[in-house]
């Protein structure tokens, strides 16, 4: 900030409490802060990022410096504040835990759900693909229409008999036993891969084995 009394900038505390908090660095960017103070230095009062007469970069000055490198790419729009989204966008999408991202960034939970909700809704395909893998089932698998031998039926067989216009009849004890409905058909192999796959996944879970 600036001093009133003097006209020139000096350190002043954060203005939230959340302001002050410790970010952790990736490899790459301690990389880049060290390779920038080799060979530059750290200018007066320490700061990293200093002017050629080694005084801390303005708000202004800091504004015209990125302003100058997103013409020189090409790009068009993009601030500082910019980047801060870029980075809390790119670790949504990348599955970082929201209260985490909120910690890194200084908000609540809820200040981040509303300002990134665009984001996280935009992950409904690997939403989807998380889904898939945790049953670990194929497309194929859900066109069954028959358990293997031995497996009760336990749903609907959608298949019809030659010649036939009747559907195959509906075991109903068995469906509400596995908390089925009736009114909503699933194929006996549909069923039964979704049943297996869970119970073996809580088996592993609990140092079981599921045959």
């Amino acid at each position: 900030m600036w001093s009133p009394r003097t006209g020139l900038p000096v350190f002043a505390p954060p203005k939230s409490k959340a302001s002050r908090r410790t970010v952790a660095l990736s490899p790459v960017v301690v990389e880049a802060l060290a390779a920038h103070l080799a060979a530059f230095g750290a200018g007066n009062d320490g700061v990293v990022f200093h002017t050629m007469r080694r005084t801390p970069v303005s708000r202004v000055l800091g504004g015209d410096y990125i302003r100058s490198a997103v013409k020189r790419a090409g790009l068009s729009g993009i601030t500082w504040h910019s980047l801060r989204h870029y980075h809390a966008s790119t670790l949504l999408s990348a599955g970082v835990s929201p209260a985490l991202v909120a910690e890194r960034l200084g908000h609540d939970v809820q200040t981040l759900m509303r300002t990134y909700a665009h984001v996280i809704r935009a992950d409904d395909d690997r939403v989807r693909a998380v889904v898939d893998e945790h049953f670990g089932v194929s497309a194929e698998d859900f066109l069954r229409t028959e358990g293997p031998r031995g497996v009760p039926f336990i749903g609907p067989d959608l298949r019809k008999c030659s010649g036939s216009t009747s559907t195959p009849r509906t075991n109903r004890r068995v469906l509400a036993t596995c908390g089925f409905s009736a009114k909503e058909p699933l194929t006996c192999g549909k069923t039964y891969v979704l049943l297996r796959a869970s119970a073996r996944r809580y088996a592993a879970s609990r140092g079981l084995s599921a045959a």
